[in-house]
């Protein structure tokens, strides 16, 4: 580890199944040799610590110490579970734990911080971002395996057809569904973490467990996943706004969202602004209660976050199959909504949308949107 910082400059290591490295009989231990001699060492205690919190052997999601931060897999199913789980059943379990998710995990991380958690909805396990859209069943039949490898546990969805299509209506809403799952992990509090070859729609066909390719093979055959295992530097227009869409929304995180998102959220309101730094709303405008988070068919939201003393950001969110009418909040919350994402709508074609406290706007089927309000000191 002294090698690779010091001489080749890494900045961080992620252990692989590192509850495996914390165990103490059968708990874990902050105080194990190796975690012992990284906490006392004055070079690799100052590097980016990463966590697999689970093994063969146990489950360990909010056992690290600080400054440990650990692979969120509640997250990872939770955004799955909000944009195609429960849509691709047509049964929702509500928004509860989406919200939880999106405000850092607090029930977890809770005396730690939200940047303990690394959010991420795909990894080098499993699907990429568009064969999550693109299939519900795996299909690892080249590792000669007899596709009994990989997980069988994916929350995917291939919206009626398994594979691709070349239907554009398919097309079109699959894009759209990807769009709303980056959307959703870069707004979210916590550290984004992005599957290289998501934001250019990255496919393995169907691959859930890409170990290995042929040895001296065809790198381009179906072994290798017809070429999956490398990026496509040809790009067509859905897979370029795919990547554009990446670039704004990582810019607009770090000028709105990095310096609020790295302390949990209060939740209480300012007696000086009448506000609250996170409020979440119904689609009529008015905050939720607990009888709505109650609510198990829920399966749309709208989250309000300060930005700073004067800046907002209003997300709304529709995993629904329908198109759904929401209600901007009141002046108390935003003097003027400026639309400045939505995943229904090409990057480069957002036309510019400003409206006032209390408008009614529509929102896609399976899509969100990000509106910026000025708000009173």
């Amino acid at each position: 580890l002294h090698f690779w910082s010091e001489v080749i400059g890494v900045d961080g290591f992620r252990f692989d199944l590192a509850t495996a490295l914390a165990r103490n009989e059968f708990a874990i231990d902050p105080g194990t040799s190796l975690f012992s001699a990284i906490a006392g060492d004055p070079i690799l205690r100052e590097r980016k610590l990463i966590a697999e919190p689970w093994d063969v052997h146990g489950y360990a999601l909010g056992g690290f110490p600080h400054p440990w931060r650990e692979w969120n897999d509640h997250y990872r199913d939770s955004l799955r579970e909000f944009w195609l789980g429960a849509p691709g059943r047509g049964v929702s379990e509500g928004v509860g734990d989406l919200a939880s998710r999106l405000s850092g995990s607090h029930d977890i991380f809770h005396y730690r911080g939200p940047t303990s958690s690394i959010n991420f909805i795909t990894a080098h396990d499993g699907f990429t971002l568009h064969d999550l859209v693109s299939y519900n069943n795996k299909h690892n039949e080249a590792n000669r395996e007899d596709n009994r490898d990989g997980s069988d546990n994916n929350h995917s969805w291939n919206l009626g057809v398994e594979g691709e299509s070349d239907d554009p209506q398919l097309i079109e809403l699959r894009h759209r569904i990807k769009k709303s799952l980056l959307a959703s992990l870069l707004i979210s509090s916590g550290v984004p973490m992005i599957l290289m070859g998501d934001e250019s729609s990255r496919t393995q066909r169907g691959s859930n467990n890409a170990f290995t390719l042929p040895v001296g093979g065809d790198l381009f055959g179906e072994e290798a996943f017809s070429g999956g295992w490398a990026l496509d530097w040809e790009i067509d227009h859905h897979a370029q706004d795919l990547l554009e869409t990446t670039q704004n929304l990582i810019a607009l995180r770090k000028e709105f969202l990095v310096d609020v998102i790295k302390e949990f959220f209060t939740g209480e309101m300012d007696l000086g602004t009448s506000r609250k730094d996170l409020a979440w709303f119904r689609r009529n405008g008015e905050e939720m209660t607990s009888t709505h988070w109650l609510d198990e068919q829920r399966n749309y939201l709208a989250m309000y976050v300060e930005a700073s003393i004067n800046r907002a950001l209003l997300i709304q969110l529709n995993s629904s199959d329908e198109t759904q009418l929401f209600t901007l909040p009141n002046e108390k919350w935003g003097t003027l909504y400026h639309l400045i994402f939505d995943s229904s709508i090409l990057v480069n074609s957002l036309e510019p949308k400003i409206l006032p406290p209390s408008s009614q706007v529509e929102l896609a089927p399976h899509s969100l949107a990000i509106w910026l309000t000025s708000t009173r000191q």
